[in-house]
């Protein structure tokens, strides 16, 4: 497995405990409205959500207008696996779904325009317009290092994928780290680095591994399946391969959920009335529940202790070392350590 992916895969789940919308992106297939190189769906104020780009250029700018609607949104799939190289958003796009640029792997750049409200581009990385929101890291961009700004609270699904990263720095979670234990920065870097080694290793060789208050990763098989490429409409066969699956322990899972006690779970399908799924739809932005991926997926029927493990690496307690040398705990101002991957 690759280390890159399995270092950004568990930072993701770190920092998505905490919470970030979820779209909901519900229509059926003769819903979708074809306009050039676009196939898409009407909002309920009569905007557009892009929801599958079919063009051949690569250096693209999201259009401001379809057939006289105004564009606000991209769905969750909009540009997955097409050949963009580049992607320019105007002021007019409010809304991203979660994987709408995952497997664009000549993506090189965001552009983004400075009167939009919502969304910023930093060097050609997506954010959120306050910068607490990593949305997306192009795949194709040329930098091996990067800094993750200190206002980010959340990754975004698939937002570090498949890139050419060979270093990431978490100065947040370091700086963390060394003010809780009174340590330098150095020290902290030390542990955070060794930590997530470990992780990573036991992903490696197949483990599960287990941490207490925390959650359990494992890497799970997904068989190959046919599918269709959304650029070309070819069929293709996706190969068999392996993914990071991460479930939150039961009292992380309830803590994040406490603020979403009084919500009711609906499961949408093709049975689902009319009704309901209107009613969700008018919901406006600032109701939608606010939970992360991973912890959406938890229900009560589900515990960490679901299937047996034959071979699994506990991690009880992320404690730092117990003996610290006097030189080390005396170098308070040292630069910011990157954690290598």
């Amino acid at each position: 497995m690759n280390r890159k992916k399995a270092y950004a895969f568990v930072m993701s789940a770190v920092l998505t405990a905490s919470v970030c919308p979820v779209n909901i992106n519900v229509f059926a297939d003769d819903e979708l409205i074809v306009s050039g190189d676009y196939a898409y769906t009407l909002n309920d104020d009569d905007t557009v959500c892009l929801e599958e780009y079919r063009g051949s250029e690569t250096a693209v700018t999201v259009p401001e207008t379809l057939d006289g609607h105004n564009v606000t949104s991209l769905g969750k799939d909009t540009y997955n696996n097409t050949g963009v190289t580049s992607v320019s958003i105007g002021d007019n796009i409010v809304e991203i779904g979660e994987n709408t640029f995952t497997d664009c792997y000549a993506l090189t750049e965001f552009k983004v325009s400075e009167g939009n409200k919502q969304f910023k581009s930093l060097d050609g990385v997506l954010y959120n317009q306050d910068i607490t929101v990593l949305v997306n890291y192009p795949t194709a961009k040329d930098d091996t290092e990067f800094v993750i700004p200190s206002t980010v609270e959340t990754i975004g699904t698939s937002a570090i994928y498949e890139t050419k990263l060979k270093k990431i720095t978490f100065p947040e979670l370091i700086d963390l780290v060394s003010q809780s234990n009174g340590t330098t920065k150095k020290t902290s870097e030390s542990f955070v680095k060794e930590f997530f080694a470990a992780i990573e290793q036991a992903l490696e060789d197949g483990e599960t591994v287990k941490i207490r208050r925390f959650g359990v990763f494992k890497v799970s098989k997904v068989e190959a399946r046919k599918s269709v490429h959304v650029g070309t409409g070819e069929e293709i066969e996706i190969p068999e391969h392996s993914k990071i699956t991460f479930t939150p322990d039961k009292e992380l899972a309830d803590a994040v959920n406490a603020a979403f006690a009084d919500f009711d779970t609906v499961e949408i399908d093709d049975n689902t009335p009319s009704e309901v799924i209107e009613a969700l739809e008018d919901i406006s932005a600032d109701e939608q529940l606010q939970i992360s991926a991973p912890i959406a997926a938890i229900t009560e029927e589900e515990t960490i202790a679901e299937e047996p493990e034959a071979q699994s690496e506990e991690i009880t307690e992320p404690a730092m070392p117990p003996e610290i040398p006097a030189e080390l705990m005396a170098q308070d101002e040292e630069p910011e350590a990157a954690v290598a991957t």
